[in-house]
């Protein structure tokens, strides 16, 4: 039987609080029982936390095994307020140094209204012929040919935005209450000769987070949050008497119909337990990562203080984790199928026992999921499979292989009495799966990488060889004197992802703001005060060279390309002393590798760009020379304060940067509006049109002057 879920361990846990619903049809589905090169010594650091994870992984041979290994972890750490101190909170203590939990714990997000915005007649909108990248942009992604979620798509004929605006879901008649989350939409927008026009639209249910992938005439929206609709009785975070019971997270994936976009319809809903991470589509099949928690663990907390009370209530939680069964530590799904005349529903254990593999030492509590799901098919709980029990953190994906990141369980009292020593030896394990069959995930070795990985740029596989940046020490620790950063080179050899080359100390008391490989070339930006461009050449793996540096004040948060001797940074300006002074573009000449320059900047003043922290609201247009970014900035004249909320269109051309133009939304420059930022720029044909909560602008691509506005509604 084809599985449903990747597994990777949550340290997390809290408990579930659903009930019973009515349903159509209920079956319960899921089986639970179900090199060439020498390696040099890998060189990780000693210590606590660097044992916390054996490289070498194992799997058991029934439900019977794992459920004892399961509680045997946990009974390791239950005490009298549950599992790790996590699982319910006494109301208004301190806990952990991280701050008071009495007062509101949730975050709303406040949307503004849509603002007013002129029409201009317009001509010219649709493209020539339909070839992603050549007649229309695509979403900016990491590896060519693996595509990635995003809140907007195009196939050059049409454009699908998810947007936040919670006046328009509300308009829209459809109000799905019973737990948190933002007002998004689904617009379907249609390029026609005389300019974008909105064909159909649709509220998406309640949540966050919500993003995408198009495959034909289907969209595939994963978001989290949300609840079933018929078989769940939905339900939020709540206080419950003086304890705060965190609900347990649910993944959403929907598969809508957008052939007729008069009459968008969801054709399936299937919810997961576990909060989504991060997804990958490779020719039709999709790769979604999803973190789950034990569910319907019903622990107690102590009533008042003493003693005894505190030993009563943890003998009593013990007793819960002894008794419970293997369906409170897999994940549960529930499909709820919408193309008939009654929703069918199906629902059950995720994933078979013999799919999850372990590690030989503790690595934290729970689960998280990729699902796997062929999109031609559609939404089912049916996918390839393969599992770890442990924490998955960062997701890079190559056209063949997975690879997710772990970082060591960390016990809260001992990391606030002995932060320096656990940063210092603190170390990420790194697991890669086969994902070449689409049929098949399968699980193939395990490596070690000193410190901690700033995203999924710090990862590249390249002729069989992952590239690994890595810092000895993560911004939460703060800045170090003797944090350094450096790239391992990986392998796979025997069951193991072993070290086989490794160039250290890069940017000495700073750490890792950016990376980007090309070829055999790595590129690593470090700040504290200024900004070093290290290039380092990975043409032999197993001697990794520094090639060159380059200091300069600030910082990239984002590489990219335009051509084979020129490289894009954006990130921020800042003083010699690492001042932050605001955003900036700069442009780098790496024609020779061992002496890079930067040859051009431009600079915005107070303010920042989504590209530092979201790589995928960054286009850059080559056949204009247009990079687009949005841009938020401020700026106090001595008697007002004037915003800017918009994106910038900069044009690079041989060794000049400049401003091209700015394209914004926003009505009132001395009123900050949410809903006007640009959250993501496209061209079709030769328009560029940029997307808001508040509408879609089409601009020509050539001097950014508006065209066309399209203001979003219900």
């Amino acid at each position: 039987m084809r599985k449903a879920a990747l597994i990777l361990a949550l340290a997390l846990v809290s408990s579930a609080c659903v009930a019973d619903g009515a349903v159509t049809t209920t079956t319960t589905t899921g089986n639970p029982e179900g090199g060439p090169f020498t390696p040099i010594p890998p060189a990780l650091p000693t210590g606590p936390s660097s044992s916390n994870f054996a490289l070498a992984l194992h799997t058991v041979d029934s439900c019977d095994e794992l459920l004892d290994h399961f509680i045997k972890e946990a009974l390791e750490r239950v005490g009298p307020w549950g599992l790790d101190g996590y699982y319910g909170y006494p109301y208004g203590v301190e806990w952990a140094g991280r701050g008071r939990l009495d007062g509101d714990l949730v975050l709303i997000e406040q949307l503004a209204g849509a603002t007013a915005t002129t029409f201009a007649d317009s001509a010219g909108f649709r493209a020539e012929g339909g070839i992603p990248g050549v007649d229309f942009s695509t979403t900016n992604v990491q590896e060519l040919g693996v595509d990635e979620p995003d809140i907007v798509k195009t196939d050059g004929d049409r454009i699908l935005a998810i947007v936040n605006n919670e006046e328009i879901f509300y308009e829209s008649g459809l109000s799905y209450g019973g737990y948190y989350g933002t007002g998004a939409m689904l617009f379907n927008i249609e390029i026609t000769d005389s300019g974008p026009e909105v064909v159909g639209s649709m509220p998406l249910r309640r949540g966050w987070g919500h993003e995408m992938l198009m495959v034909d005439d289907k969209v595939f929206v994963i978001s989290n949050g949300s609840r079933p609709s018929v078989t769940v009785e939905s339900r939020p975070n709540v206080w419950e008497g003086d304890y705060y019971v965190p609900q347990v997270g649910v993944t959403l994936i929907s598969e809508i119909d957008i052939s007729d976009p008069d009459e968008m319809k969801v054709v399936r809903d299937l919810y997961i337990d576990g909060s989504y991470v991060s997804g990958r589509l490779n020719n039709d099949v999709a790769r979604l990562v999803i973190r789950s928690q034990p569910t319907g663990l019903e622990f107690v907390q102590p009533k008042g203080g003493g003693l005894k009370v505190e030993r009563d209530s943890e003998r009593e939680n013990r007793r819960v984790i002894e008794e419970s069964t293997i369906e409170n530590w897999l994940p549960y799904f529930v499909l709820e199928d919408h193309t008939g005349s009654k929703t069918e529903v199906t629902e059950g254990v995720l994933l078979d026992c013999a799919d999850v593999h372990l590690p030989e030492e503790s690595a934290g509590l729970g689960l998280t999921s990729v699902l796997t799901i062929d999109l031609i098919d559609g939404v089912s709980p049916a996918g390839a499979a393969a599992a770890i029990f442990a924490q998955g953190e960062t997701i890079y994906a190559s056209p063949d292989g997975l690879y997710v990141t772990t970082n060591s369980f960390l016990d809260p009292v001992v990391l606030e009495n002995n932060w320096r020593s656990e940063a210092k030896d603190f170390v990420t394990s790194i697991h890669k799966f086969d994902i070449s069959d689409p049929d098949e995930v399968k699980y193939v070795a395990t490596g070690q990488v000193p410190g901690y990985l700033l995203n999924q740029w710090a990862m590249s596989e390249h002729d069989g060889f992952l590239r690994v940046a890595s810092t000895d020490a993560a911004s939460i620790w703060g800045f170090s004197d003797d944090a350094q950063s450096m790239i391992t080179v990986l392998a796979e050899d025997d069951g193991e992802l072993k070290t086989v080359g490794r160039v250290e100390d890069l940017g000495r008391g700073e750490r890792i703001y950016a990376v980007r490989y090309i070829g055999t070339t790595g590129f690593v930006v470090t700040f504290r005060q200024v900004d070093p461009l290290y290039v380092v050449d990975l043409s032999n793996p197993a001697d990794p060279q520094l090639e060159g540096e380059l200091k300069i004040p600030g910082y990239s948060a984002y590489l990219h390309p335009i051509s084979e001797d020129r490289l894009l940074g954006i990130g921020q300006d800042a003083t010699e002393t690492g001042r932050v002074l605001g955003a900036q573009v700069s442009l780098f000449d790496i024609s020779d590798l061992s002496d890079p320059k930067r040859i051009d900047k431009i600079t915005f003043g107070s303010g920042n760009s989504e590209v530092e922290y979201d790589h995928r609201a960054f286009l850059y247009w080559a056949n204009a020379e247009l990079a687009m970014l949005p841009l938020q900035t401020w700026n106090w004249n001595g008697n007002s304060e004037s915003y800017f909320s918009g994106a910038v269109g900069v044009h690079v051309h041989n060794d000049d940067l400049h401003e091209l133009s700015r394209v914004s939304h926003q009505a009132d420059r001395n009123h900050w509006d949410y809903g006007t930022q640009i959250r993501r720029s496209l061209v079709i044909g030769d328009v560029l049109y940029t997307l808001s909560d508040v509408g879609l602008m089409a601009s020509d691509v050539d001097d950014l002057e508006e065209l066309d506005f399209v203001r979003f509604s219900a």
